[in-house]
């Protein structure tokens, strides 16, 4: 097999000295074997000696600062500003890695322009060199010396040279002309022409490398630095980020020109994330990797297979899915056509969705790690918890109930469920090589499962394959749980619902009509540039051949099931609802009507009560809200829900408005608005139920009025995650006093609310806050914070109490930390004259993790009376050129007590004990 190596040992005897040819003749087994791949190493197992013919020693280096000796003067070393390989050592000398030559300010910014523009560079010292073609700037670049004229779509790039100095950063600005938006944002992505079409290095065509079949990682793992633009529909501001582009996609890369691009923001490309509310609604603001996706395997038809899953997925499928958003790309200036944005599966997409920090987590999986759909690789950790999952299996019967236990304890069975009723439902012909898997490295974490690459769904060719059938001989852990008697039934009552749910004709209709209007005023000149992909009028076809997939499937699948599991043949089960509420089948919601379910097989159904109402019983059965049934044939199912009290809220308040105990609670069913010159009051003991993703934004005032033991409650409904709680500028301040606060996440906008609760440019009073079980807990920038005699845990990496500019007192509060990295009980950045006083700090044990950190100029900070215990890294941390008054702490079991960093940073340490 491929893993097997044969090792020959070359003996010394046959040797002589200087150089020696080895000879390998190889061939074939038999006349039709398969091609031989022939990998050939030679090691060395001993040496008799060691001549050294040359070598030098050097210091720390800087990126892009090459070296090498001195062109006039062989025998000195020095540092040059631009590197010149294959050529002599001629250019300008860096006397100073510490040192960066300045930035460069353009005139006007960059965007869309209709008539001709003067374009002038400035900078305080130094000379400008600026291309125009996308090229990195160097000293042979055209110098600037006074401002000029563009009149089309041009590229300025520039950037400062200082003698002795590193060269600055590169100024990179986009001016388009006589473009519209057409409903599409536009994304400007430019790279040194060289590193993108070069017949040397070039990553697009690659054109100097040899073709050999199945070693798509010789083209595709190669960097050209870059940098993207990103320029919303409505005209505000994007963002522009340095980065690293790849060339993406797994088979298809060298199928059609336009080709997918993966960009990564890897620092030493000189940006270490994009932090922008890139898919609006996703509320994820960071993102470290992206790709340009053009389509893939759908390239030539509907340009949205694959895209679609993450609107199909939400809020039904466990499986994880690439957010997705279209946009038209211009590379280099040159309008390069339709792609969509997706997100990455790298750490930072683990971490903003499910908090795990620093890489600890195994991601698995076949195909894109080894180019083979039957052997397993690794993207990161490693294969052993996988590994001893299938032999536990193996060695045990999991028929017992104790056995079985252990499975579910490690395999998040719903995830895996729908990753298996995904493929099949759609027949995605390509699932093999498709299939990827991450667990978690802490207590009580479980396998899930993603959905890549699905371009080869819902397509009218394969509507007669029967991928479940493969999936169930194939896939390692399917094929040896398939028959287990509960896990079988809840994948075919599960299946079963999504049928009635996920995949209705009315919902896949309507997702792929809005998904596909959104790029239909682009498509024509898509094609105009891209000859072999589709038109508005060739997408209409392929729309329809996946809404025509969609219902035929669903005619036959459930024969499909019933069949390849075994099992009796679907009969039709009606659900009936008595006041407002729905149902959960085996965990997938739907809405009360007619369905088709397995019978004789123990399903799990739940009665769930719309806001305002609660479950009281069952028609003619009896059970709480989750019960477990066993239908034997056709059958009505009836659930009487009553007004449960309480009173349903949300958008604009109109006036004034007081939440009273007496409507309590409250159901927040979409964000509820404070706006301006409004006041919410909160009397104690009020409970708001807020829905998932939603917010509480305040432009007015809100006075939270909880006392000692009637606290206000701010809570997600039935656990789920909700948004965060900003304000949003307001002119008067708001006070929260006796609140609690579970499961809050970010605010409507988490750029600038990036904590359950947040504010910017806001005054706000905090008594007595007990907030936990979130993601960052609170975070304010400008305007003036006041957090008194409060508990806050912090689940995961994040600080407790950012505070950015502004007036901030923080007193007597109890902060919890974890295990995470770069994790601050309390973080003071330029703030002056704040208070940091009588508060306790437990256990911020991750890496890097502080429990008071001040930097960005922070003034006169007083740190007093404060105790801090067992932190990894600093008790204190002084930077950024910042002042601190340390008076009276008690600091134990941190790596340092007190650190101070950075030059102008200063701290006055006055009676404290370590």
């Amino acid at each position: 097999s491929e893993a097997d190596f044969l090792t020959y040992a070359v003996p010394v005897s046959g040797l002589v000295t200087g150089d020696n040819v080895l000879a390998v003749e190889i061939h074939q087994r038999s006349a039709d074997s398969s091609d031989i791949r022939f990998d050939l190493s030679l090691e060395a197992s001993f040496y008799t000696g060691v001549v050294t013919v040359d070598t030098i020693s050097y210091g720390s280096q800087v990126t892009d600062i090459s070296y090498g000796r001195d062109a006039e003067s062989p025998t000195i070393w020095k540092q040059f500003a631009e590197s010149t390989p294959g050529s002599a050592n001629t250019t300008a000398e860096v006397t100073s890695l510490r040192f960066s030559s300045r930035e460069v300010t353009i005139a006007p910014r960059a965007g869309f322009y209709s008539s001709d523009q003067i374009i002038s560079l400035s900078t305080t010292e130094g000379e400008i060199y600026y291309t125009l073609d996308g090229s990195n700037p160097s000293t042979s670049a055209t110098l600037y010396t006074e401002s000029f004229p563009i009149s089309a779509t041009t590229i300025v790039r520039a950037r400062v040279f200082e003698a002795g100095k590193v060269p600055g950063p590169i100024l990179t600005s986009t001016y388009i002309y006589g473009e519209s938006f057409n409903g599409l944002p536009i994304v400007s992505a430019v790279a040194d022409p060289e590193t993108l079409f070069g017949d040397e290095i070039g990553i697009y065509d690659n054109d100097h490398e040899p073709v050999r079949s199945r070693m798509n990682e010789v083209y595709k793992k190669k960097d050209a630095p870059g940098h993207i633009e990103f320029f919303p529909v409505d005209g505000s501001e994007g963002f522009q980020v340095n980065g690293g582009f790849r060339i993406g996609g797994e088979n298809n890369w060298g199928s059609h020109e336009q080709k997918a691009l993966n960009f990564t923001l890897r620092g030493k490309y000189g940006d270490d994330a994009i932090k922008y509310d890139l898919f609006p609604g996703s509320n994820i603001p960071v993102h470290t990797a992206i790709a340009f996706r053009e389509g893939g395997d759908d390239w030539d038809d509907a340009m949205l297979r694959d895209a679609m899953w993450n609107t199909i997925a939400e809020g039904r499928l466990e499986a994880e899915t690439n957010a997705s958003r279209p946009c038209v790309v211009f590379l280099n200036g040159e309008y390069w056509g339709v792609y969509n944005i997706r997100s990455r599966w790298d750490e930072q997409w683990l971490f903003e969705h499910y908090g795990v920090d620093n890489g600890e987590y195994d991601h698995i999986g076949y195909g894109r790690f080894t180019s083979s759909s039957t052997t397993l690789g690794v993207e990161n950790g490693d294969l052993e918890d996988w590994l001893e999952l299938l032999e536990f299996i193996d060695a045990n019967d999991i028929n017992e109930v104790g056995n079985w236990a252990f499975v579910e304890s490690r395999v998040d069975l719903d995830s895996f469920i729908d990753f298996i009723v995904s493929e099949s439902f759609a027949n995605n012909t390509s699932w093999g090589h498709n299939r990827e898997m991450w667990k978690a490295h802490k207590p009580g974490s479980k396998w899930r499962w993603f959905l890549p690459d699905m371009d080869r769904t819902f397509k009218d060719s394969g509507i007669n394959s029967n991928v479940f059938d493969d999936i169930l001989k194939d896939d390692a852990l399917l094929d040896r749980i398939k028959n287990q008697p509960t896990f079988k039934a809840r994948l075919a009552q599960r299946y079963a619902a999504h049928i009635a749910s996920t995949f209705s004709s009315a919902r896949i209709n309507k997702i792929i009509d809005s998904l596909g209007a959104t790029i239909t005023p682009e498509l024509d000149r898509h094609k105009e540039k891209w000859d072999g992909s589709i038109d508005a009028d060739d997408q209409a076809r392929d729309l329809k051949e996946i809404k025509d997939y969609n219902e035929e499937r669903l005619t036959e699948v459930h024969d499909e099931i019933d069949s390849e599991l075994s099992i009796d043949s679907a009969v039709d089960i009606t659900l009936a609802a008595n006041g407002s509420g729905s149902f959960r089948i085996e965990g997938v919601e739907v809405e009360a009507g007619t369905l088709k379910l397995f019978p004789n097989l123990n399903t799990t159904v739940e009665a769930v009560p719309a806001p305002g109402f609660t479950f009281v019983s069952w028609e003619a059965l009896p059970g709480e809200a989750t019960t477990i049934l066993n239908f034997a044939g056709p059958a009505t199912l009836t659930a009487n829900f009553i007004p449960a009290g309480g009173i349903v809220t949300g958008g604009t308040l109109a006036s004034d408005t007081t939440f009273t105990l007496a409507n309590s609670p409250y159901f927040v069913a979409s964000d509820l608005i404070v706006p301006a010159g409004t006041t919410l009051d909160i009397d104690p003991g009020v409970v708001l139920e807020m829905a998932t993703g939603r917010n509480i934004r305040v432009m007015g005032t809100l006075d939270i009025k909880g006392t000692a033991g009637r606290e206000v409650i701010i809570r997600g409904r039935s656990n789920t995650t909700w948004g965060g709680l900003s304000f949003e500028e307001p002119l008067t301040t708001s006070t929260l006093t006796h609140l609690i606060v579970r499961d809050a996440s970010r605010g409507q906008e988490p750029t600038l609310y990036p904590a359950g609760i947040a504010g910017l440019n806001a005054d706000v009073v905090i008594d007595f806050l007990n907030i936990s079980g979130g993601r960052g807990p609170l975070f304010f920038r400008g305007g003036s914070t006041i957090l008194r005699d409060s508990f806050v845990d912090i689940p995961i990496t994040g600080d407790g109490i950012n505070i950015k500019g502004g007036y901030a007192e923080t007193h007597r509060t109890t902060f919890l930390g974890n295990n995470s990295v770069d994790t601050d009980a309390i973080d003071y950045d330029g703030v002056t004259n704040g208070i940091i006083k009588g508060c306790r700090i437990y256990n911020f044990r991750g890496f890097n993790s502080d429990g008071i950190d001040t930097g960005e100029q922070c003034v006169d900070i007083l740190i007093e009376g404060n105790s801090i215990f067992y932190n990894s890294d600093k008790g204190i941390s002084v930077g950024q050129g910042s002042t601190v008054i340390m008076r009276n702490n008690l600091v134990v079991g941190c790596l340092q007590g007190v650190g101070v960093k950075d030059a102008g940073s200063a701290i006055l340490v006055d009676q404290n004990t370590f």
